[in-house]
């Protein structure tokens, strides 16, 4: 039951990160058009944005594994923002990092600066995000509790 709902999260995760990633990873598009530059060819837009889903669902996955396994033992009020910034960072610049390292596609230094710095930045704004929301939701009773102890202390 417990790590259905820690998968659950997980995946919920995931796929929100890789949203918000698209719709980040697009805003500098959107502000190219509005000032008439050109854009790219339609197959190499769909591309591109296929690529930004896929690395935030990614991304959003390494983060909430970090955060499943390093945090286990926490509840949303416990966790501090300057820690799951850093969740997000390390989350948000795993796909990029692994995949150069793994096969050495030899981009050069500045480019892969530039995708580490904007992917890390991106994860700390969206575990930040994600943490502030997740403390705002009401809270789930405990696993350890009976059923109905969670409608009783409410009523008491």
């Amino acid at each position: 039951m417990r790590l259905f709902r820690i998968l659950r999260g997980i995946i919920g995760t995931a796929v929100t990160w890789s949203a918000a990633w698209v719709t980040l990873s697009s805003l500098p598009l959107a502000v190219a058009g509005l000032f008439g530059v050109a854009m790219p060819a339609r197959g190499l837009l769909a591309m591109m944005l296929l690529n930004r889903l896929l690395s935030g669902a990614l991304n959003g996955l390494a983060f909430a594994s970090i955060v499943a396994i390093a945090g286990r033992r926490k509840t949303f009020a416990q966790l501090r923002l300057p820690w799951i910034a850093i969740c997000g960072a390390l989350g948000g610049i795993a796909l990029p990092l692994v995949v150069q390292l793994v096969f050495g596609l030899g981009i050069p230094l500045r480019f892969l600066a530039y995708a580490l710095g904007t992917d890390a930045l991106f994860g700390a704004t969206l575990a930040t995000v994600s943490l502030s929301v997740a403390r705002r939701a009401p809270d789930a009773p405990r696993l350890d509790q009976p059923a109905g102890a969670a409608l009783d202390a409410g009523t008491a």
